[in-house]
Formats: structure tokens, C-alpha cells, sequence
């Protein structure tokens, strides 16, 4: 599953492989002319020698730029998988490689080296014919790609983005504790955030690092400055909560400190009430303290299940 895969070695691994190699090759030559130097010396060498130049799975799984470990401990790297123009559809597969860009942190020279890469038969043959120019652009790679493989059939928002202000409460929210994916988490109840987010970190943990349980964000977010958040993409999700569970949207995004962050999406959703004065939070028939932000350890019991409320 997924859309990442082992990638090369990153170009300073080359260079320091290339100089063991050369350096290991030099000696082996010396050696072979001694002849007071016996096969198995020799031998071993050769092994060393044959280890450098192909490498062991490990190293040629640890991607240029980025390595990320999942549940498992693995350790995996985001690369686009190859695009031959029939294989994905067009947006899905610009879609994903935006998302690894973003992981990976990658400047416009490594985006257009990448994309280039990835691109095989048909796909391949749409850059051939672009112009030197173009070949360098990465945005006019990706709206060739679009023009010759789009359907048309992909679903577009009719009157453009809606914008959305997220406008946090900066340290002044309350927590609770709960899971996510089996993955221990203290959310930040945020009413002043009209959505839900969750840290990229978080959601590599949870899914393996797995793209296809993301589904693209169409809107606009700004932050209380202004700027627009980058979001990775919008993850379907179940939040558990004591004995409660709930289904919860959540947008990907690196827009705090915090692991997770319950808006007011989530909460109208599913019908809080949140009751300040006396810290506690109750969704759907279930009562649960708050903690305030900054509080504690020794307040951490109090982000358990406090009640249950009949639903007569």
C-alpha cells in the first residue's frame, strides 16, 4: 500500500561510496602484487568491495532529504512511484507528488528533478516535446500532464475555494485525552478553530506513512497573520475517547506544536457542550474533564471519563 518506495542514495552517500570504493580498489592492487599475502585476505576484500559498490536494502531504502519511522519502527522514505500517464489518474498522482514534496521539504530543483524522474511511456513522451524552457518549470510539467491525460471527469468546486480562518487560541484551550489509531494522544479542544488538525508526524505514525488515506483539500486556510496553511491533505479518521469512539476529519497540516487539535467542526459534529466553569466536555451522552493548557501532570487524571449521561 502506499505510495512511497525505496529511493536512491542521496549524492553525498555516492560521493563518500565512490572514494571507499576507490580507495579499497587501490589497496586490493598492492595487496595482489605481494605475494607473501594469502588468498583469504584477498578474498574478504573482494567481498568488502562488492558490499560497497551495491549497497546493503537498508541504505537504498533511506531517501535524499527525508526518512520517516512508522508504527513498526521502519524506517521509509516518500518517493513519487512512476507515472506513465495511465497507471493513476492525472490529479491523484500530482496530488500525491505535491504531498511528498511537501514531506520531503524540497526545493523547486529537486521537485523538477524528481518529477522528471518519475515519468515513463506516454507521460515521458508529453515532456520530450516540451520546450528547454518548460522542461525546467515544474508547474508547466504538471499542467502538460494535466492537459494530455485529464478526463475531465474529476470532481471541481463551482464557484473556487471557500476561505477559512484559523484562528487558534494560542495556549488558552483545554485538553483530552484519548487515541488515535490506537496511538495515545492529548487533543487540544480549540473553539476558536473552525477546523480540525492534526500534526504530519502524527499521521505517518498512525497510517505507515500511507497516501491513499488522503483525500485533497479544495479550500483555503489562513492562519490569525494571514498566511495560508499548507495542508498535506484531509484524513478520515476514528478518535477514541475512553470507551467512546467517533469519526473525525482532520486536516494534515504543520500548523502548531500541538499533536492534534479539535475544532469547532468536530464538535458541532457530534453535539459537545463544553463547559468552562467547570472543565469537563460532553459528547454524545458522555462526560469528560478538561485540562486546562499548561496545567499539571498531577491534573492528568482528570481527562478521564468522569460520567456517563443518560440519553432519557
Amino acid at each position: 500500500k502506499g505510495s512511497f518506495v525505496p529511493a536512491a542514495s542521496a549524492s553525498t552517500q555516492q560521493l563518500e561510496k565512490q572514494a571507499v570504493t576507490s580507495w579499497l580498489s587501490q589497496l586490493l592492487l598492492r595487496l595482489a602484487l605481494d605475494a607473501t599475502v594469502i588468498a583469504p585476505v584477498l578474498l574478504c576484500g573482494l567481498i568488502c568491495l562488492v558490499w560497497i559498490v551495491h549497497g546493503n536494502p537498508v541504505e537504498r531504502g533511506i531517501m535524499a532529504g527525508r526518512s520517516t519511522r512508522g508504527r513498526g519502527g521502519k524506517t521509509h522514505a516518500f518517493i513519487p512511484e512512476p507515472f506513465d500517464g495511465h497507471n493513476l489518474k492525472v490529479d491523484k498522482w500530482l496530488y500525491q507528488f505535491d504531498v511528498i514534496s511537501d514531506l520531503n521539504n524540497w526545493d523547486d530543483s529537486t521537485q523538477i528533478k524528481f518529477l522528471t524522474e518519475s515519468l515513463k511511456g506516454e507521460a515521458l513522451d508529453v515532456y520530450t516535446k516540451l520546450s528547454p524552457k518548460a522542461k525546467g518549470d515544474c508547474q508547466a510539467v504538471k499542467d502538460a500532464l494535466i492537459e494530455a491525460f485529464h478526463s475531465g471527469t474529476g470532481h471541481r468546486q463551482p464557484h473556487g475555494p471557500k476561505e477559512i480562518v484559523f484562528a487558534n487560541s494560542m495556549g488558552k484551550g483545554y485538553y483530552l485525552k484519548g487515541k488515535i489509531e490506537g496511538i495515545p494522544v492529548r487533543f487540544l479542544v480549540d473553539s476558536g478553530a473552525q477546523v480540525s488538525v492534526v500534526h504530519p508526524d502524527l499521521w505517518e505514525q498512525a497510517t505507515d506513512g500511507d497516501l491513499d488515506t488522503l483525500r485533497p483539500f479544495e479550500n483555503v486556510v489562513k492562519v490569525a497573520n494571514g498566511a495560508e496553511m499548507k495542508i498535506l491533505g484531509i484524513w478520515d479518521t476514528t478518535v477514541t475517547l475512553g470507551k467512546l469512539e467517533m469519526e473525525a476529519e482532520f486536516l494534515v497540516a504543520n500548523a502548531s506544536t500541538e499533536e492534534a487539535i479539535i475544532g469547532t467542526d468536530v464538535l458541532q459534529d457530534h453535539g459537545a457542550i463544553l463547559d468552562f466553569k467547570h472543565r469537563t466536555c460532553t459528547l454524545r451522552g458522555k462526560k469528560f474533564r478538561l485540562l486546562p493548557v499548561g496545567g499539571s501532570l498531577e491534573e492528568e487524571f482528570d481527562l478521564e471519563l468522569i460520567e456517563e449521561i443518560s440519553d432519557n
